[in-house]
């Protein structure tokens, strides 16, 4: 069984409604333990619009580059479509961690090369309890960090917490999320 920190994101469309899809396609393949409070992120280089943002905890039985192959047919399954890199994205899921180790291919490295210029996925990991992560103390990477705009939803983290609960007490999805 493997662990994985994975975050995610939307900034075209129903955001809110594209990343419950994902949430549901994903639990069919395993368990989420841990979820963080959800994020409206100014985006970062192109002007486009802000992004929803959040990350869990999540475990399964795949290795890591066969959870890569899975959350790349989960945006398609969701709707993503082809686009320049770092552009909008109907659903973005990146692997920021995982309990296998460090890992290193030309189709992925962990832990996620990007992870430290991201005040969303700094904030991301003091939800989910670290106080540091490779070698930076989160608290300080969030000072150097502070002038990206990051704003947290309660209200959409409450709605995701409450499918994510029915999801675990219900192993069957419904088909209003499809």
């Amino acid at each position: 069984m493997g662990s994985y920190i994975i975050t995610f994101g939307s900034n075209i469309g129903d955001k809110v409604r594209n990343i419950e899809r994902a949430l549901i396609l994903l639990s069919r393949y395993g368990t989420f333990t841990n979820l963080s409070r959800v994020y409206l992120t100014e985006s970062i280089g192109a002007s486009q619009p802000d992004f929803v943002n959040g990350g869990f905890l999540f475990h399964c039985t795949l290795l890591p580059l066969d959870i890569l192959k899975l959350l790349k047919t989960i945006e398609l399954e969701v709707g993503r479509k082809p686009r320049e890199k770092w552009g909008p994205r109907e659903i973005d899921l990146d692997i920021i961690w995982s309990s296998f180790g460090e890992f290193n291919s030309s189709l992925l490295v962990l832990p996620h090369p990007e992870w430290n210029k991201r005040l969303f996925v700094v904030e991301i990991l003091l939800d989910l309890g670290l106080k540091s992560f490779y070698g930076y103390t989160l608290s300080d990477l969030k000072i150097a960090l502070k002038d990206q705009v990051v704003i947290p939803l309660p209200c959409v983290t409450a709605r995701f917490l409450n499918l994510l609960d029915y999801l675990r007490t219900n192993s069957l999805l419904s088909e209003n999320f499809k």
